[in-house]
């Protein structure tokens, strides 16, 4: 078994499939800090920077260890990177960190892993998926030899994505076919008490031994 971080008392753990880490059942997200959205993106207004602060605290004392966050949400990464690395000063190695993109081009998915990496201050990234396929055509353009997916591999050869994911809120065949394609370790979708059309795919993930993350339960 792999060592849990930030392990406290009252928070549960379970096995992301087959990266073998170790995730607190509950995740802090990023996608609604205040003036979150607003332009632009790497400047961070008082009342942001203090919300994810106060936020990252709370996060880290009930034993969360996956903190989430995506290139879409705007000024996520950037207010993460200065509270944990400029205020907290929290070590790298002691949670798991993922962030999200949705680049079609491998040139384009390069430029912003390296624009991803500068804003959240880190030189690796424990998890980044693939952010959005949704439809069979983002399905088949992002999966495609020599684009996005591909350029997340070669990232992950090279120490700097360890480990590659897709989010969706398409439909299940869609989940499916991107599951079926053996280059994914993990998946974001919807599965939850009062939606569980999704069930083909956890089931697919599973028969992977994919890590399943659940959006908004």
């Amino acid at each position: 078994m792999s060592i849990i971080l930030n392990k406290k008392e009252g928070m549960e753990y379970r096995r992301f499939g087959k990266t073998e880490k170790y995730l607190s059942a509950i995740t802090l997200g990023g996608m609604r800090f205040v003036h979150g959205w607003d332009d632009p993106r790497d400047e961070i207004p008082n009342d942001t920077f203090e919300q994810c602060l106060n936020t990252v605290n709370m996060a880290l004392d009930a034993g969360i260890n996956h903190i989430e966050t995506a290139w879409g949400y705007r000024k996520s990464e950037t207010v993460y990177g200065k509270v944990l690395n400029e205020e907290l000063f929290i070590p790298r190695n002691s949670y798991h960190l993922m962030t999200k993109g949705s680049p079609l081009t491998a040139d384009g998915m390069y430029e912003m892993v390296e624009n991803q990496l500068r804003a959240l201050q880190t030189d690796y990234l424990d998890f980044y998926g693939w952010h959005g396929v949704n439809t069979e055509d983002i399905f088949q353009q992002s999966c495609k030899t020599g684009g996005a997916v591909e350029a997340l591999l070669k990232l992950k050869e090279e120490g700097v994505t360890k480990h590659v994911g897709f989010s969706t809120h398409g439909p299940t065949k869609v989940i499916v076919q991107a599951i079926n394609t053996d280059l994914f370790d993990f998946v974001n979708l919807h599965y939850y008490y009062f939606n569980q059309q999704n069930l083909p795919a956890v089931q697919a993930a599973e028969t992977k031994d994919m890590g399943v993350f659940i959006i908004s339960p």
